[in-house]
């Protein structure tokens, strides 16, 4: 499974019951383990606070915005190139190709939500 994360700052909570994990405890889905909703994900990219979640690349949508290697990208076209991969049309960037079962960060606000 690929993933594309790792910055050290990320704060893992479920946003239902305000519990914190650490990472080993919910890597395997990205949700809390005691009511199934997606996990909230406090980072920061290039020092500017983000809210974001994980979630499989064959669940993307277009116009969602794609945390990839610090920076923010919006998703243009979401499109099948083969049964296994998803390539991603990026604004100001171009295309890449994920395994459409790895997980993928997506940004669902900044801010001072932390």
């Amino acid at each position: 499974m690929i993933i594309d994360y790792g910055n050290e700052d990320e704060q893992y909570r479920c946003r239902c019951n305000t519990t914190e994990f650490n990472e080993r405890e919910i890597r395997k889905t990205w949700k809390c383990p005691h009511c199934n909703n997606p996990i909230e994900i406090l980072l920061r990219i290039n020092n500017k606070k983000y809210v974001t979640n994980r979630i499989k690349a064959d669940q993307l949508k277009e116009g969602s915005l794609f945390a990839f290697f610090n920076s923010i990208h919006e998703i243009l076209q979401v499109s099948v190139t083969n049964k296994n991969f998803i390539r991603l049309a990026l604004k100001e960037y171009g295309g890449v190709e994920k395994d459409k079962d790895s997980f993928i960060t997506i940004v669902l606000g900044s801010g001072e939500y932390w």
